[in-house]
């Protein structure tokens, strides 16, 4: 499975911007996701949004250093008028250099299941890049896997 790298910037603020939402996807060349980090459950409330980048983008920008592609990142989220990176209190980058999965290991047979497993050695593997790029593809994977161990050992 080739895997495709991605850039990540987190500003926090002192108050929230009213951006009227929590996600957005961007059809932009350069920025892919931004999600607001403080709505969610558990957190402290502090005003925090992680930005992505696009996959091909950030291939461009492998030999960069974190801080100066977030930099860009920042730039062209002002370009955008989305976020003014210039008035967050907390900035942090970093390059997540095997972030998603150019072609899911389920769309390649004979692993349509989406997981390997080796019952003999009693061994399998998981991951969200068996079904493609998000959390939620990692827990449908391993939920995957469980029903496939329990249906083997009898107790499904």
């Amino acid at each position: 499975v080739k895997m495709l790298p991605c850039h990540s910037l987190m500003l926090g603020f002192e108050t929230a911007p009213n951006l009227g939402w929590d996600m957005a996807y961007l059809e932009d060349p350069i920025l892919h996701l931004i999600y607001a980090m403080h709505p969610k459950p558990g957190r402290d409330g502090k005003p925090r949004f992680v930005i992505q980048s696009t996959y091909a983008w950030s291939q461009t920008q492998l030999e960069k250093p974190a801080q100066e592609v977030g930099d860009q990142m920042a730039q062209r989220l002002g370009e955008l008028g989305l976020l003014d990176a210039a008035q967050a209190t907390y900035t942090s980058s970093h390059r997540w250099l095997y972030a998603a999965a150019q072609k899911p290991l389920a769309n390649s047979e004979p692993h349509s299941q989406g997981y390997l497993l080796d019952a003999s050695a009693g061994i399998g593997v998981i991951g969200d890049w068996c079904l493609g790029d998000r959390v939620r593809h990692g827990f449908a994977s391993g939920m995957a896997l469980g029903q496939a161990l329990a249906q083997a050992s009898g107790d499904a």
